[in-house]
């Protein structure tokens, strides 16, 4: 017979909302102890701004000052997922939209353990 182990993960920030135009929607700080990897998702009916409208941030000093981060475009309509290699002490969620009006957007992030 064969066993089936269910492992639930730590949810970091979950937002659902409407932005405006070039609205934004920031995660607080968290502590990224024991942890080796940050997954998350997002989706809109409204693109995010160009090049840089999701930013995943980290600190090697827990949240003092932001020292790297990830930036990715997203795009409307579509669902976007993410894994990110945890190097900090501490991370930071931050989404901008773009030009036009979002009714729908949401985002999920989760660590998961070494």
């Amino acid at each position: 017979m064969a066993t089936i182990v269910g492992q639930t993960y730590s949810t970091a920030w979950t937002s659902s909302a409407s932005l405006g135009i070039s609205g934004s929607a920031t995660s607080g700080s968290f502590s990224t102890a024991s942890y080796a990897r940050f997954v998350g998702g997002v989706i809109s009916n409204a693109s995010s701004i160009a090049t840089s409208g999701l930013r995943v941030y980290q600190s090697f000093d827990s949240g003092t000052n932001w020292d790297y981060w990830s930036e990715w475009a997203v795009s409307a309509c579509s669902g976007s997922v993410f894994s990110i290699e945890i190097i900090g002490n501490g991370m930071k969620v931050d989404y901008v939209n773009g030009a036009t009006a979002a009714s729908l957007f949401r985002t999920f992030w989760q660590m998961r353990p070494v």
